[in-house]
């Protein structure tokens, strides 16, 4: 659909609903962590299209209680669900029954959370200018974090235990086949997660606005600005909160890895970012009769910095390696064309024009400059 928009220079404009958005970023946040996904939704359905658009062939797509039952085990260590709204509850909360009897995934607590948010949306009156404002509050709980490297074995139930029911659940998984070695057999670690009930807030405002002073120019300007980022409340005697006499009385190791969850700020979560994209298109031919609907535009990506991990290992209180703090430009250029009467439009995205070294929000670097070239033919 988007090929078939900028073959005719239509512009476009992203009306995803911000909850859409938060399901396709959750896949792709899953995927890179090496998470297998199963979505439960229809076949066909817009909503799902969008979603399994979002990594072609990676999601696996059940519908009803036989798709789970021909369901192929990705063979990943842990295995999460995501849902929308186009099944009814009961037919979900069944589907998901069926697949925590196919995996140990019940083992681990769901993420529960709250969301609230208020904002006001305005419109000049020649709508040359749409603007929209909110304000925002989030909790999670249980939030479920990778953990590669075992770093919290010895306070993570899921990571390390001694209970006979969660060995016997890693030794039977080894018995179906699973590549779990003998110390895991025996320590109880079954997956590559954290998952606890610690309890973070988010809180913050974020504004757009769509500027279209001419019929072929449009900008559109986002940012967020999120002071609060912290956790808020922990149940676990280890992470006493910083100040309180059960503080005081942990080890000085203990008083460290506390004070890093209560007082960094929740990976991932910029106190600012901004976004500035602008599309120019050109109405007359550019040489001769060639060129007329070719387009430039113009994109600038800014984020504060972000906590990579609230572990001893990557410290954000000690220096410790942060992600984000970045200023990133990308240029894109379209142009119509013809041969053998077929309509060609040529586009060119070059991503990172000045060659930023950046991470936006892990220790992997993001990539340096680099070009897209993309041809599509109209028949």
């Amino acid at each position: 659909d988007y090929a078939v928009a900028e073959s005719r220079s239509l512009q476009i404009l992203d009306a995803t609903c911000p909850l859409v958005t938060k399901i396709h970023l959750e896949v792709r946040k899953y995927l890179k962590k090496g998470f297998g996904v199963v979505y439960i939704g229809h076949h066909g359905h817009v909503e799902t299209i969008g979603t399994l658009g979002q990594a072609p062939g990676h999601l696996h797509l059940v519908t009803n209680l036989e798709e789970v039952a021909a369901l192929t085990d990705p063979g990943n260590d842990a295995l999460i669900y995501l849902t929308q709204t186009t099944l009814s509850i009961d037919e979900t909360r069944c589907i998901v029954d069926a697949l925590k009897a196919n995996r140990y995934s019940d083992m681990i607590p769901n993420e529960n959370g709250m969301n609230y948010e208020a904002g006001f949306k305005l419109t000049s009156k020649d709508q040359k200018i749409v603007g929209t404002f909110s304000i925002f509050s989030a909790n999670r709980e249980n939030r479920k974090e990778d953990d590669g490297v075992a770093q919290s074995n010895a306070v993570e139930p899921l990571n390390s235990s001694t209970d006979p029911n969660i060995i016997a659940g890693v030794n039977r998984a080894i018995a179906l086949g699973a590549t779990y070695g003998a110390a895991t057999a025996n320590s109880g670690r079954l997956f590559r997660v954290r998952s606890y009930g610690n309890n973070v807030q988010v809180q913050g405002a974020e504004a757009e606005v769509i500027w279209t002073p001419i019929r072929n120019f449009q900008a559109v300007i986002n940012g967020s600005y999120m002071p609060e980022a912290y956790t808020i409340a922990d149940n676990r005697p280890v992470y006493a909160k910083p100040g309180t006499t059960a503080f005081a009385a942990l080890t000085l190791a203990q008083q460290r890895d506390s004070n890093i969850l209560w007082k960094a700020r929740v990976e991932n979560i910029p106190e600012y970012r901004f976004n500035f994209f602008g599309k120019y298109t050109f109405t007359q031919p550019l040489v001769g009769s060639f060129g007329r609907g070719s387009s430039i535009g113009l994109g600038v990506r800014y984020s504060s910095e972000t906590v990579v991990s609230r572990s001893v290992d990557w410290n954000p209180l000690a220096g410790g390696w942060q992600a984000g703090n970045y200023v990133v430009a990308d240029l894109t250029v379209g142009v119509p064309w013809e041969l053998a009467g077929y309509k060609i439009r040529s586009s060119v995205g070059i991503y990172n024009v000045t060659n930023v070294e950046y991470s936006e929000g892990s220790y992997v670097r993001s990539p340096a400059r680099n070009a897209i070239l993309t041809n599509t033919v109209s028949f």
